[in-house]
């Protein structure tokens, strides 16, 4: 494994959390809005 694969991973481990946090916050956003006004 080379100096630029590692950067790669990185970068896709970066985006893995990133796309993971943006995806729990949307979760409990939609339960929010559904326990206020259901």
């Amino acid at each position: 494994m080379n100096q630029q694969d590692v950067q790669i991973a990185e970068e896709l481990r970066k985006n893995k959390i990133e796309d993971n946090f943006r995806y729990f916050k949307a979760v409990v956003n939609t339960t929010a809005f559904f326990w206020l006004y259901g």
